[in-house]
């Protein structure tokens, strides 16, 4: 972590200044590691700006970081969020504050825009959802649904025009909305299942039925558009009773009869600490759900439970995948052939299922607590991948809106100076093709202007150098990692510049002859050949450098 984010702040949150959620619940007394500074925006700050440099990624581009500060002088956290689009097709953010809820324009996602700050009750907790031209917030806070007027948003106005208190207690955990159908769902809040309001009137929602068989912790609700359910409205219910600590796991509810409420099937899985939240693959075959305890009370790395919902009545737990990490993992959602995970203290995680749905590979990250990974509650709260420019927005706890865009991983380049061997010619790396676990196409790193009939070989590193190496560079790090030796060919007889050297990188790659050669590992390598007459005594030649990274 950089240094100006080393003084961590630490605070007790108590039920006299902030409401909980439920009991045991970390988050009010985790310590907190807020960030006070100003914002950042790319396109007036740059790239050599401290935010700019401060955040370990791979294929994530920030854009525009609004900390704490920007919203509220006195503010204690952020949580939650979501996204909207305006019907002109303006973006926009909404950050849960501890205070109210946030609303940023982000359309030029290098220069976002802060708007305003609805008021809300004071909370840890905030959630927030669009439908049509309105945005609902909750909290546990209390004061029931805040409905939020967004038809002026792109002349810089929210209103608040409504509050519902209907469904007994005021306090609600989070809120999901079936935009197909129109149905916004409280979950949670004083011990409660779901409460299920009609957007029919979206500026009055209307409570039209509950269900309270268990505690839901938070739900995610779609209408099936296709194959044996469509046309039903189903819930994927996180759940449990006593707060969601006993028996916690998932409940898939039919919800289309609001009056006839009905579980079609129930399940758990191994080591089941608290079942947070859970999202479809797009092609809904596959549930990914987030246990919130399993990493603090398994020893578990970052996991992910992946079940089989093709049919509905039978979920069958199939596997749980991980991409090492120690954080813990808390919301997540899909779109397209991409895995979104909000991990807390390590950030933002990117998996691509193109392959694989139930053993994706990590892709992409934004480590947004570059000072460790612990499973503690501080970090990334959500994220949302739903606007169609492609703009991602993360939620921080204690830092704040994250603005990104998915840059991708850089293709190979060339770099660092080559030793010229003793007939004057300079070793010269191309390439063709790209790096990748998984394609059945080819890698090669070529090497021209090489003594002929010498030997050589590609050495490479996890890391660049520019250090003096026997007469010339070495343009990588150590560990070094040797590939095998290699005859450069071209003239039969005397010495000349025609010899070459060619090595297919997807094939030594895709035979883990390096177990260290993951997706989204860098790699510097550079060729290096006999040369007997080399002037600097060294009797060796080195060529220019390649830097990739390899892909998916």
């Amino acid at each position: 972590m950089h240094r100006r984010f080393a003084h961590a702040l630490l605070f007790a949150l108590t039920a006299s200044s902030l409401a909980v959620a439920h009991d045991g619940d970390a988050k009010v007394v985790d310590p907190r590691e807020r960030w006070g500074g100003p914002a950042y925006r790319r396109d007036f700050d740059g790239d050599n700006h401290f935010a700019a440099t401060s955040f370990p990624a791979i294929g994530i581009q920030l854009q525009s970081w609004l900390p704490l500060s920007t919203f509220a002088t006195v503010i204690n956290n952020a949580n939650s969020g979501w996204g909207y689009v305006s019907p002109s097709g303006r973006e926009y953010a909404f950050i849960g504050l501890s205070v109210g809820t946030g609303v940023v324009e982000v359309t030029n996602p290098g220069a976002a825009q802060l708007l305003t700050v609805i008021p809300g009750p004071t909370s840890i907790w905030r959630d927030i959802r669009t439908y049509q031209q309105y945005a609902y917030a909750v909290s546990e806070g209390g004061n029931g649904i805040q409905v939020l007027d967004l038809s002026q948003i792109d002349n810089g106005t929210v209103t608040h025009v409504n509050t519902i208190t209907t469904g007994g207690a005021a306090q609600t955990h989070t809120v999901c909305i079936d935009t197909a159908s129109g149905f916004l769902y409280r979950s949670g809040g004083s011990g409660n299942g779901l409460r299920i309001y009609s957007l029919a009137n979206p500026v009055n929602p209307t409570l039209v039925a509950s269900w309270n068989n268990k505690y839901v912790h938070e739900v995610s609700v779609f209408t099936y558009t296709s194959g044996p359910y469509a046309g039903k409205q189903i819930a994927f219910c996180c759940d449990g009773f006593n707060g969601g600590w006993t028996n916690t796991g998932l409940d898939i509810l039919d919800v289309t009869n609001k009056s006839n409420i009905k579980v079609l099937g129930s399940t758990t899985w191994a080591n089941a600490g608290y079942s947070h939240q859970a999202w479809p693959s797009s092609d809904f075959k596959y549930l990914y759900v987030n246990d919130e305890k399993d990493e603090q009370d398994f020893g578990l790395p970052s996991t992910t439970i992946v079940i089989d919902i093709q049919n509905l009545a039978a979920p069958q737990v199939l596997n749980t995948f991980s991409n090492g990490n120690s954080a813990i993992g808390h919301n997540l959602y899909t779109n397209g052939k991409w895995l979104f995970e909000a991990n807390y203290r390590s950030g933002l995680r990117v998996f691509n299922t193109e392959f694989s749905q139930t053993f994706p590979l990590e892709y992409y990250s934004f480590d947004t607590v570059p000072s460790g990974d612990e499973p503690t509650f501080s970090g990334l709260w959500n994220v949302y991948p739903y606007l169609p420019s492609g703009t991602i927005l993360g939620f921080d706890i204690d830092k704040g809106l994250f603005v990104w865009t998915m840059a991708g991983l850089p293709g190979p380049s060339t770099y660092c100076t080559a030793k010229p061997n003793s007939q004057g010619c300079v070793p010269t790396i191309s390439f063709t093709g790209r790096p990748a676990w998984l394609s059945p196409l080819e890698f090669w790193i070529d090497a021209s202007n090489v003594l002929n009939k010498k030997w050589g070989l590609f050495f490479y590193g996890l890391a660049p150098a520019n250090a003096p190496f026997h007469g010339g560079t070495l343009c990588m790090s150590a560990p070094i990692k040797r590939t095998t030796l290699q005859n450069s060919g071209g003239s039969s007889s005397g010495t000349d510049c025609t010899g070459t050297f060619a090595f297919e990188f997807n094939a030594y790659l895709q035979s883990f002859a390096d177990p260290a050669l993951d997706v989204g590992t860098f790699v510097y390598g550079q060729y290096w050949s006999r040369d007997p007459s080399d002037p600097s005594g060294f009797t060796d030649s080195l060529s220019n450098a390649i830097k990739f990274s390899v892909e998916f």
